[in-house]
């Protein structure tokens, strides 16, 4: 239904395997490097990482640039509730900020699930 490496995204992503997530779409998405939406689902992966490594100006800056590239294609594409995408990117960039701000706080990044028809109906929660 949809491409091969696009569904083994969706899977790694709400498995919260982002690396394997950012690596699966890549090639896709360097075959077609029009491709706005892969270039923004990879964004948002690689903004996980980054958040992953500590890295929070580079996890802002792709979660903003992410919410941004996607927004383009609301409320759905390839089957990808991206209406519903858009508040989780935005909560996912008000946490980041905050813990620029508050480096000793401990904050808790919110767990962005994928909802794609067709691919994602049945499964349980996403795997932190």
């Amino acid at each position: 239904m949809y491409p091969e490496e696009y569904e083994r995204f969706v899977r790694r992503f709400n498995q919260g395997e982002y690396h394997q997530a950012y690596e699966a779409l890549l090639e896709l998405w360097q075959r077609q490097t029009t491709q706005r939406f892969y270039k923004g689902l990879i964004q948002v992966a690689g903004a996980y990482r980054h958040w992953e490594d500590g890295n929070l100006f580079g996890a802002a800056s792709l979660f903003h640039s992410a919410a941004r590239m996607l927004r383009e294609f609301a409320p759905r594409y390839q089957g990808m509730a991206i209406d519903a995408l858009l508040p989780q990117l935005e909560a996912c960039l008000h946490q980041v900020l905050f813990k620029e701000a508050n480096r000793s706080a401990q904050v808790e990044l919110p767990v962005i699930r994928l909802v794609v028809e067709g691919l994602t109906e049945g499964e349980g929660q996403a795997i932190r």
